[in-house]
């Protein structure tokens, strides 16, 4: 689910307009709607928080599940708006049922009967608001949740904020992403345990805290047990779980390596985290950690360990840096986290895909204040979304864009060549992209000229996996995402003024084959915000490059 997926097929617009097939960029199998979200959703299951209700809500909510949904009678205008139930594409998944039971700000100010309409509205464009979701996801950096960055892209993509709008305008939607994230986490700022007793009442899939004498096992202080690093210095790691499964920390500060995953749904003892260095000895690498929670031998220890199995993961699959490192370590719990640890924390937050269903209902409501719910989510959907999200990759055209890569396969090859490791990183495709829209002067002077979140977007879309870096293949891809972004249709376009997706990647295309053929080699400068490098280049002559080729003759500045 994490791999790249690109529509190739949007049906004509109607009632029922949906997003039957999703093909891999990578070289998997094709999966259709269907087995994506079965895919994604076949690991959630359900958790048992109904002791946390009273027995109105309770009732409330068992009479707004898929199947009574999918089955209660309707009035005829709303049956006009939702259309044929046979034909909604919802897998019947827990994870599905648990999306719908979590629904809250969307829905705090309906009565029982428009609460079930707006909820048939969620499910009947249940597939396009996951596939925006994943595709979002990826964009804003973390596969998890969807963060503040990815919700600004998913906004501006769609232009859905509007400045002559009282309710829609573009700081309203922006503010949205921080009041449902407060509104399912009892403001956000909050330590761990405000959440305890939601957290205690998970008794399925989650961890019965009474067992293990601590009100969030995940969060806190960590410190590694010297005994299994040789005696060497023991790193302290701040972890803390937002919500039901996002777990983000740090070791030692945010600057020096930052941790990022999420619990296992199925089982709440064990998480994957990605643990990457910015600064030290390991500066640059990566390591993908299996943790696993290990209660305390004894019932009067109050000390938890994690045990952790780790492996080091290349900035490319696909490239072999001379073997995978792999190890193992326990942790300790030592303390938990302080009030500045938290404080920290507060801007490390996302929407889950719950929140985020809850946030499309709100801005639905914000988009189309004078509409009932159910048919403000389906106008968000139908002329938002798909129009603009969705737009520009029909089927139709897919089997034209890979012909138009072999014309133009030397030259290409050849651009990606200049680029040493044979890989591109984030710096070196926006690079690329700054010195690629600049070889026709005059294709942007009426506007669609890609912004920089346009350029970030190509890139992140195109990676692959757990993959910081581009591959040849990848670089075509992230070359066929830029060019969706040319030109993008916008509100009251024209018709004579739309572009074919084939149309902008022709001239992509020709624009690198340009490039390619003056010479051109990437200019990519060292991120120093202080001045640093360029006081040590002109004190010791020597170029950046002339460091990185002969190691001996310099060093780089700590910075």
């Amino acid at each position: 689910v994490g791999d790249e997926l690109e529509i190739v097929e949007v049906l004509p617009p109607s009632p029922e307009h949906k997003i039957d097939e999703l093909k891999h960029d990578s070289d998997e199998d094709d999966m259709d709607m269907d087995m994506l979200m079965d895919a994604a959703l076949e690991t959630e299951v359900e958790d048992d928080d109904e002791e946390d209700m009273d027995a109105a809500t309770i009732a409330m909510l068992e009479s707004e599940t898929r199947d009574k949904l999918m089955q209660c009678a309707l009035p005829q205008k709303v049956s006009a708006v939702l259309g044929d139930r046979n034909q909604f594409k919802v897998p019947a998944k827990p994870a599905v049922e648990r999306d719908l039971r979590k629904l809250k700000m969307g829905l705090q100010d309906l009565d029982g009967e428009q609460r079930k309409y707006a909820k048939l509205s969620v499910l009947k464009y249940y597939d396009i608001l996951f596939e925006v979701f994943r595709r979002y996801c990826k964009i804003g950096g973390d596969k998890h949740w969807l963060t503040a960055s990815g919700w600004t892209a998913l906004i501006n993509d769609a232009f859905i904020a509007d400045k002559k709008s009282e309710t829609c305008t573009a700081s309203a939607c922006e503010a949205l992403f921080k009041q449902v994230y407060d509104s399912h986490h009892g403001g956000g700022g909050k330590p761990a345990r405000a959440r305890q007793q939601h957290v205690k009442n998970m008794t399925t899939t989650a961890l019965n805290l009474a067992e293990w004498n601590d009100e969030d096992p995940w969060t806190g202080v960590w410190r590694q047990d010297t005994e299994d690093i040789g005696g060497g210095a023991a790193e302290v790691y701040r972890l803390k779980q937002n919500g039901d499964r996002k777990l983000v920390g740090w070791i030692n500060k945010f600057g020096f390596c930052d941790l990022n995953g999420s619990v296992n749904a199925g089982d709440r003892k064990q998480a994957e985290v990605m643990a990457h260095w910015h600064e030290g000895a390991r500066q640059g690498k990566r390591r993908l950690c299996k943790c696993t929670l290990v209660k305390a031998a004894t019932t009067d220890a109050i000390r938890i360990t994690i045990n952790v199995e780790w492996k080091s993961i290349a900035a490319s699959s696909n490239v072999d840096t001379g073997g995978v490192e792999e190890g193992v370590y326990t942790m300790t719990k030592v303390d938990v986290l302080s009030h500045e640890d938290l404080a920290a924390f507060a801007f490390q937050i996302g929407l889950a895909r719950h929140e985020y269903l809850d946030a499309m209902l709100m801005l639905a409501k914000m988009k189309y204040p004078e509409l009932p719910r159910y048919e403000a989510l389906s106008e968000l959907c139908e002329h938002y979304l798909v129009e603009y999200i969705f737009g520009g990759m029909a089927q139709a055209e897919e089997a034209t864009l890979k012909t138009l890569f072999r014309p133009y396969s030397t030259e290409l090859h050849l651009l990606f060549g200049v680029f040493k490791g044979g890989l591109i990183g984030a710096h070196e495709w926006r690079a690329l992209c700054a010195d690629l829209l600049k070889q026709d002067k005059s294709a942007f002077a009426k506007g669609g000229l890609p912004s920089k979140s346009d350029i970030d977007a190509a890139f992140e879309l195109a990676k692959d996996g757990y993959d910081l870096q581009l591959t040849y293949k990848a670089f075509e891809v992230a070359l066929k995402n830029l060019a969706q972004r040319l030109w993008k249709k916008k509100p009251r376009m024209n018709k004579h003024e739309e572009k074919t997706q084939a149309f902008k990647l022709k001239k992509l295309l020709k624009w690198a084959v340009k490039m390619q053929k003056k010479g051109w080699t990437p200019n990519v400068k060292p991120k120093n915000k202080s001045g640093l490098w360029s006081r040590f280049q002109a004190k010791n002559g020597q170029t950046l490059q002339s460091v990185l080729e002969e190691p001996a003759a310099g060093a780089l500045p700590d910075t």
